[in-house]
């Protein structure tokens, strides 16, 4: 099968933007209802020994790495972007998603998580855990006969061979990682 074409790089760089920028929408979205409920004596807060700011920054920090190269291996080898409008011409099994199918939703949940955790807010933790169940239950349904229809038999060899969302502990990186990719 010959790959289709790359999407026009101005629009691909133009959802790109929008998709950073519901990222962060989202991400002020969560403080802002956090905010809100703590100053009505609503909120739901801790506090890990002053540390919390320290362990939520390097986390939401790893989090946005993960999702940032997950954006540029889709964008420069998928040829595409997240959205499904401009999506990916073809299957990217290197860099992050040789690790898990779904590094980027992996890397926004650890960055939203970050955001909780740096916030000392049981809320914004809570929310991300409703949001992100939600969030995979659709992409394990809709996503993936997606790209099982797009890709067929090479997508769900990949399937087989690699996590959904969880990375597999283990020391060597998995058999099927390009080294000159991502």
């Amino acid at each position: 099968m010959t790959p289709a074409p790359p999407h026009p790089i101005r629009r691909r760089l133009a959802v790109i933007a929008l998709f950073f920028a519901g990222l962060a929408g989202l991400a002020g979205l969560e403080v802002i209802i956090d905010r809100l409920l703590r100053g009505l004596g609503a909120g739901c807060t801790f506090d890990l020994w002053g540390l919390h700011p320290v362990i939520g920054a390097g986390q939401a920090l790893a989090g946005l790495g993960l999702v940032i190269w997950s954006v540029w291996v889709q964008y420069s080898q998928g040829r595409g972007t997240p959205a499904p409008l401009v999506a990916t011409r073809q299957l990217v099994t290197t860099g992050p998603y040789a690790w898990c199918r779904n590094p980027m939703t992996l890397g926004a949940l650890i960055f939203y998580l970050g955001l909780g955790f740096g916030l000392g807010s049981g809320l914004v933790i809570a929310l991300t855990g409703i949001i992100f169940t939600g969030l995979l239950r659709y992409i394990a349904v809709h996503e993936t006969r997606e790209l099982a229809q797009r890709f067929g038999e090479d997508y769900r060899a990949y399937c087989r061979r690699t996590p959904f969302v969880i990375p597999r502990c283990r020391l060597d990186p998995p058999s099927h990682i390009d080294e000159d990719a991502g």
